[in-house]
């Protein structure tokens, strides 16, 4: 029996040696007591260093006060285990300045000594999410040639088809075999906690922990991975539908399809037809309640389309969320509503989900760059959202009573831009 764990314990090393992702073990002053050659091979690179020693030295010599800050969230950690860190984004620029390495960083606590770390290379993801946020904010349509309109559209095309084809490897290559691994490995030692214990004594208990944390971490790894490929592709399919809705317009009316008047109702509805899909699959119904009036714009057409797609995104996603997280949910709704203010100097879109909403503290900062408060985002698209507002010399705001008591959207257009 003891020649059989031993055996098992050596499969246990050479398995974590040969992960897909960098792991390190270490303890509250930072010392390493054990690293996989991945995570040693990151170390090396965003350090210069030439030995593995103390981790947050290492981290510090990579980005400026990183692993000082990362202590001081290890210190004000006070539970007894759990996740300290979870996939915090660091951008490293290695010897070879013209090729970023961005990491994604996990520490979880597994005992007052011992602390797993996680590196994952997500340099790869970030640039297709790059490429995608240019397609979507390109403005492509507005250089006043019918030719060069169709050559953009088709490079666009070939571009999309191409990242639908690096999804699909991403997706091929998405496989949960290291976790059934590890779920094997981790039910093994399980069942023999026994001879475990005899065999390692106290160390026994740590070898069980790391198991089940590492455990935990690929399958969370997996799920946000797959969340992020989720996104992504219905972006994807969103950007391919816009571009066969300029080759209809180029087709059926080459010359006034270039022109930027444009009726703002009717961009709404090309947004809500675009995302009727979606719509069904999360069950939300829509109610309208459009003002008969006409309100135009003379340019912008195309970036105040990219709004309500973005505009209806946050609410369908606010919408699912509260699903998920609130038991006593039954109807999703979205009302749209438009017509003249008051005093006759603005015209309005009114956009009202009864999704998740938001307190007042993560209003204030919802326009601003790089702020998110949804996974997997990189706070882009409300910020865009403001800026195209601001060209149109409109004005926009998002408000929300709380939590799970739904948000309201409203732009104003100045009468002027009639």
């Amino acid at each position: 029996m003891l020649l059989y764990m031993e055996k098992s314990t050596e499969e246990l090393l050479q398995f974590l040696y040969l992960s897909p992702i960098g792991l390190c073990e270490a303890n509250f002053e930072g010392e390493i007591n054990l690293c996989n050659a991945i995570a040693c091979n990151y170390l090396l690179s965003i350090s210069n260093s030439s030995e593995i020693h103390n981790i947050f030295n290492l981290l510090n010599m990579g980005k400026r006060a990183l692993g000082n800050d990362l202590k001081k969230n290890i210190n004000n950690f006070r539970d007894e285990q759990g996740f300290i860190i979870k996939d915090k984004r660091v951008d490293f620029y290695p010897k070879d300045e013209k090729k970023t390495l961005i990491l994604s960083i996990m520490i979880r606590k597994i005992s007052n000594d011992h602390f797993m770390w996680v590196f994952q290379d997500i340099t790869e993801v970030t640039r297709i999410l790059k490429e995608k946020e240019i397609l979507i904010e390109r403005e492509s349509f507005q250089n006043g040639q019918v030719k060069l309109m169709e050559s953009v559209i088709h490079n666009i095309g070939n571009t999309i088809t191409n990242l639908t084809l690096g999804i699909k490897i991403i997706e091929d290559n998405q496989t949960l075999e290291s976790f059934n691994h590890v779920s094997k490995l981790l039910d093994l030692f399980k069942s023999k906690e026994k001879e475990l214990k005899a065999a390692f004594k106290e160390k026994s208990e740590d070898i069980i922990s790391f198991l089940d944390t590492f455990k935990s971490s690929l399958k969370e790894e997996h799920k946000q991975k797959t969340q992020r490929l989720s996104s992504l592709k219905m972006k994807i399919d969103q950007t391919e539908q816009i571009i066969q809705m300029y080759r209809s317009r180029i087709k059926q009316d080459p010359i006034h399809s270039l022109e930027e008047k444009s009726n703002v109702h009717d961009i709404l509805q090309n947004a809500l037809n675009l995302t009727e899909n979606q719509r069904k699959t999360l069950k939300i119904d829509i109610e309208l309640a459009l003002s008969k009036e006409i309100f135009t714009l003379k340019k912008y057409s195309t970036d105040l389309f990219q709004v309500f797609l973005n505009i209806l995104s946050n609410a369908y996603d606010s919408i699912e969320k509260r699903k998920e997280n609130d038991e006593s949910y039954k109807k999703s709704l979205i009302k749209v509503s438009s017509g003249w203010t008051s005093d006759k100097t603005s015209f309005f879109i009114n956009i009202e989900d009864n999704g998740v909403g938001f307190s007042k503290e993560e209003e204030a900062l919802l326009f601003s760059r790089g702020i998110s408060f949804k996974n997997n985002h990189e706070g882009l698209g409300l910020f865009y959202v403001k800026e195209v507002i601001d060209l149109i010399h409109g004005q926009i705001s998002l408000t929300s009573p709380g939590l799970n008591l739904g948000a309201n959207f409203k732009i104003s257009f100045p009468k002027k831009g009639k």
